[in-house]
């Protein structure tokens, strides 16, 4: 999905969170109840991932949502675990 349908699907409230980068950003501000949880000036160097379910998939395959959870956090430890710099854009030191 392209992040300007992102942003016109934010406001038209057929998403209750969304991630978006300039001009989308500001697109999905206009929504009269919007308000940015955090942006990339609060972490500096950071590129934010992302994941997100819709509450339709959440209710009807609640067990694989909760792997799909359990799979992003176990991913996290193992990168954390592995190599500090490794969140960098390069192969992983552990896995040569």
């Amino acid at each position: 999905m392209e992040t300007t349908s992102v942003a016109r699907m934010f406001i038209a409230h057929q998403l209750e969170a969304t991630v978006a980068w300039q001009p989308d950003w500001l697109t999905a501000l206009k929504r009269a109840d919007s308000h940015e949880l955090i942006s990339s000036k609060d972490l500096p160097g950071a590129i934010p991932q992302v994941v997100a379910v819709s509450q339709t998939a959440i209710d009807q395959q609640p067990n694989n949502i909760q792997a799909l959870v359990n799979t992003w956090f176990d991913t996290l430890k193992f990168i954390y675990l592995c190599n500090s710099n490794s969140l960098r854009l390069k192969p992983l030191p552990c896995l040569r």
